[in-house]
């Protein structure tokens, strides 16, 4: 069975040892062990000597208590609960709860999720007192520093790199500091990088640089939207569902103008309108959209035979400017045809509606791209 303790300190002699770049035999050399003895601290089966134990902790930079992770972690619900409390605090006792978060930060030095919360709660108060700014920049950043030491989780470390850079875009000589760590997580994390990251753009005179990035968080946005509506047609959704979802589908084809400028995105849609259409037994509907895929599908094949592509529109005109890799995707006619064809081939929907002569037309007409 094995030891907590030399659990705990393999894990963290494993992290560290990772971090400076160091093999297993590396480190014995330096610490005058062998191999198979640093091997057994990493998997936890045994603890080093008494008498190593500083000169890890030196070889590593750290304390002896870092060394052997000696704390106790929050769970997600108490970091939660104590973010919550101390906040609320910080309105009626400011100094209180400055106090409390220390004490609790001075506690749980390790626990990465609480070091993130409470990093956060210094940005906030950062800007509700200004007075204590930079007191509250350096602790954050002492909680960012350690997270980004010790974590191992890419959206624990892109939240900590968001954090810093909301402090460092509050000072004119350090906006290029902030839009440098932006731009490396753009896409990584959830939590408005994109809007930050354009704002700072504008704010150092980049105006074309936020509007092609705003122009691809929209593109991103759509494509996700739309690809949800149509994974969730081809889920068999109940009558209420199908004509919710073929409502919000139609409106955005229609509204984006995407037959015109993203014909692939809105061929998806009539494809899995039709399949949901064809599910409910409706065959008018079913009908109408699978009329509607083989008169795009037409347009685009006959585009891809020609070498050119559908417009980009005003709202996606950085994204498909000439020489950016969406725009150089330009498959060939015959991959093209292959792909629509696969996007209605072979879904037994269709065996439900197979005697509306409208239905079978329009299958016929795509059999034929």
């Amino acid at each position: 069975m094995q030891n907590t303790s030399a659990t705990n300190i393999g894990a963290t002699i494993a992290r560290a040892r990772h971090a400076e770049g160091l093999t297993q035999e590396q480190l014995a050399d330096l610490l005058g062990v062998t191999k198979a003895a640093v091997s057994k601290w990493e998997l936890g089966l045994s603890l080093p000597d008494v008498a190593l134990l500083p000169s890890i902790a030196a070889q590593f930079g750290m304390s002896l208590d870092e060394l052997f992770d000696w704390d106790s972690q929050l769970d997600e619900g108490q970091v939660r609960e104590t973010a919550a409390r101390i906040a609320l605090r910080a309105n009626d006792d400011p100094e209180g709860a400055y106090a409390e978060i220390r004490s609790v930060t001075a506690e749980h030095p390790f626990c990465l999720p609480w070091l993130l919360q409470a990093a956060m709660f210094y940005l906030g108060r950062s800007a509700a007192d200004p007075t204590r700014a930079d007191e509250l920049r350096d602790s954050a950043f002492d909680c960012l520093d350690r997270v980004e030491a010790r974590s191992e989780d890419a959206r624990q470390l892109a939240l900590a790199r968001f954090i810093r850079a909301g402090f460092l875009r509050r000072q004119d000589d350090r906006l290029g500091e902030a839009i440098a760590l932006l731009e490396g997580i753009v896409g990584a994390t959830p939590i408005g990088t994109s809007s930050v990251l354009a704002s700072l753009y504008e704010q150092c005179g980049r105006a074309e640089d936020a509007a092609s990035l705003r122009e691809r968080e929209l593109f991103s946005s759509l494509g996700g939207v739309m690809g949800g509506i149509c994974a969730q047609l081809l889920a068999h959704p109940s009558k209420a569902q199908a004509d919710a979802l073929l409502k919000a589908g139609n409106a955005l084809v229609s509204g984006f103008e995407l037959e015109e400028h993203l014909p692939e995105t809105a061929l998806t849609f009539w494809a899995g309108a039709a399949a949901a259409s064809a599910q409910l037994e409706e065959a008018t509907e079913a009908a109408s959209y699978l009329a509607r895929f083989a008169g795009l599908a037409e347009k685009v094949i006959c585009a891809a035979e020609q070498g050119e592509r559908f417009p980009a529109g005003p709202l996606f005109e950085h994204v498909f400017a000439p020489g950016n890799a969406a725009d150089m995707v330009r498959p060939p006619a015959s991959m093209v045809r292959k792909g629509l064809l696969s996007m209605v081939e072979g879904r037994g929907e269709w065996s439900l509606v197979a005697q509306d002569s409208k239905v079978a037309r329009a299958l016929a007409r795509i059999r034929q791209l």
